[in-house]
């Protein structure tokens, strides 16, 4: 009996009528048992094979649905359409699901009992995740955690700058696996590398130690003593005058440095150490204050070294005195002058009076920029006066004040005591400036400055400090107790 049952194309459109063959009907319209037929229907849109395989639509192009009985697997091409998706059904526990809204879950019937789930907001969860090989995690937004308490491995070649607020790093040792440290250059903790080590020695039971220098230079914790080896102490200071470098200095009370002075007990006392470079006036620079100096020269080995007298030398002066009439007593009388060229700093004033009766008077000396006392005030020191009579009255300044080259500045000079005289010229005789009584009489003056600042000798200053103690021609350790 034939199998095969044609369908005719042309009357697609047309109700189905119940399939015959030559020799009849062979599926009842109403059928009264079960009839089992393997037939074989070809059209455009549907191919059943006498095998079971089926084949829907277009298959071939790209769009139907393909049986393959023998395999037992359904091939769909093209778009599929439906409303929700249970796999492989919807009370089994370990299972797949998609809703109606997009959702997608596995492990559990329900989208809010899942182990794992995709929301069609894109959040997705997992209870675990392994990703392996060329992972890269890209855009992470603000607030985003990373957060579980272990990481196994994590590549530190990776992490980028950062803060840590408020958190610890805390360094442990797992028995004989190794120390712990954070180092650069050092991999142990000794000084045969140079660089520095800070962590916990495993040789050592354990022990917090810190390393750092190189063979010969270094300070070590080996977590029971402190080691330091040629040590100095370096710290950055403003001047308040040029200074050069291997000048001793010392600290005024405005808070700058200077060279200093051993014939000044305030420059002795006040001593902090010795510039380490050439530190031009109102500039900021290095001076040692602990340690060995080096990069001297002339050194006498074992010789203890002491701060050494400055040497004054005359700038400006007007020393002729004819008369001594001008009372300063209860008001300023003035001199000018004019810095001579190159000039830096003023480090002393002489004057010549004349004190009246009174044992002993109080001369107050001022200097102020330009002409007169209409300009800034520079320096005030007062001095006393020996017994009645002629004298000179030499204030050496406790800091030397700056000035400019080729530039007028004035000296005051004010008796505070009693009736005390300024000896001048009355014929004059100085070019740079003039008196405040008289412009063509001078005063008696002389300015002067300083060469030879901040030196250091194997013999004491008028005020006596020891500095150090040389090691070498090149060296000595800077020391305030030798």
């Amino acid at each position: 009996m034939p199998s095969d049952i044609l369908y005719n194309e042309e009357k697609a459109d047309e109700p189905l009528e119940t399939p015959t063959t030559e020799l009849g009907e062979i599926i009842p319209a109403t059928p009264s048992a079960e009839v089992i037929i393997s037939p074989t229907i070809v059209g455009k849109y549907l191919n059943i094979q006498s095998n079971g395989d089926v084949t829907i639509g277009d298959y071939a192009g790209g769009q139907g649905i393909f049986w393959d009985q023998s395999a037992g697997v359904l091939s769909i091409l093209g778009g599929l359409s439906i409303d929700y998706l249970d796999i492989p059904d919807t009370v089994t526990a370990n299972s797949f699901h998609v809703d109606v809204d997009g959702n997608a879950w596995w492990g559990a019937t329900t989208l809010a009992g899942a182990l794992a789930a995709v929301l069609k907001t894109g959040v997705a969860s997992f209870k675990s995740i392994t990703l392996d090989t060329n992972v890269i995690i890209k855009d992470m937004q603000a607030g985003s955690v990373v957060d579980g308490t272990y990481i196994n491995s994590l590549n530190v070649s990776k992490l980028v700058t950062g803060t840590i607020s408020s958190k610890q790093i805390t360094l442990a040792i797992t028995g004989g696996s190794g120390d712990s440290y954070i180092g650069a250059g050092k991999t142990d903790f000794t000084n045969v590398q140079t660089g520095f080590i800070l962590g916990l020695d495993d040789s050592d039971g354990d022990t917090p130690k810190f390393f750092i220098g190189d063979a010969t230079t270094y300070l070590n914790w080996d977590g029971a003593n402190l080691t330091v080896s040629a040590s100095s102490i370096v710290k950055l200071f403003t001047a308040g005058m040029a200074i050069t470098l291997g000048e001793a200095v010392f600290m005024y009370s405005d808070g700058k440095v200077y060279s200093t002075d051993a014939l000044q007990a305030s420059m002795v006392t006040a001593f902090i150490g010795i510039a380490k470079e050439n530190i031009a006036s109102a500039a900021t620079g290095k001076v040692q204050t602990f340690g060995n100096i080096t990069g001297l020269a002339g050194l006498t080995v074992g010789s203890i070294y002491y701060l050494k007298n400055a040497t004054q030398n005359i700038d400006q002066s007007q020393t002729v005195s004819t008369t001594a009439d001008q009372d300063t007593f209860g008001s300023e009388r003035w001199q000018s002058f004019t810095s001579g060229a190159g000039m830096t700093h003023i480090s002393q004033i002489e004057v010549y009076v004349h004190q009246g009766a009174a044992a002993v008077h109080n001369w107050r000396m001022k200097i102020y920029t330009g002409e007169g006392t209409g300009g800034t005030l520079l320096y005030t020191q007062t001095l006393a006066g020996a017994a009645a009579g002629d004298q000179n009255l030499v204030y050496t300044l406790s800091a030397p004040i700056n000035i400019s080259a080729a530039t007028q500045y004035s000296i005051t000079l004010e008796d505070l005591t009693s009736n005390g005289y300024w000896w001048y010229n009355n014929a004059g005789g100085y070019a740079g400036g003039r008196s405040s009584w008289n412009a063509a009489h001078d005063a008696y003056f002389i300015t002067r400055y300083t060469t030879a600042r901040g030196a250091l000798n194997t013999a004491a200053g008028t005020v006596s400090k020891k500095v150090g103690i040389a090691i070498s021609a090149t060296e000595f350790t800077l020391k305030d107790s030798v």
